[in-house]
């Protein structure tokens, strides 16, 4: 049986406190999605790649989605073994308000939608 360390924030509404380790193999996936797209890259000891570098696309006018999709598919190809046991997609969407542009991904298992993040 695969185990993994708890990842969930007391902010998130399903946050469990008495919670050290999870065995769900979703909530094992999820964990290891926010790690890829929280992290910067050379922010973890011993994994100088891992890590999608959002804060980069902060101040950015012009948006290539090209690139994003393919840091994502590198990161999942490299760090998420379980790819091969669930399809992992991501959705980029961009609003524009004439002032500023905003960045969504949404993240699918299985093509159902489980984690979203604005930019």
């Amino acid at each position: 049986m695969v185990r993994e360390i708890y990842f969930r924030d007391s902010t998130d509404p399903k946050y469990k406190p008495n919670m050290l380790e999870s065995k769900n193999k979703i909530e094992i996936l999820l964990s290891k999605i926010r790690m890829i797209l929280f992290t910067n890259r050379g922010e973890v000891l011993g994994e100088p790649d891992l890590g999608m570098d959002l804060e980069d696309y902060i101040f950015q006018f012009n948006f290539d989605e090209t690139d994003l999709r393919k840091r994502w598919n590198a990161q999942v190809a490299r760090y998420i073994p379980e790819q091969t046991e669930f399809a992992i997609d991501m959705n980029v969407q961009m609003e524009s308000d004439g002032v500023q542009n905003y960045i969504y991904l949404f993240i699918n298992i299985n093509g159902e939608r489980y984690l979203g993040v604005k930019i």
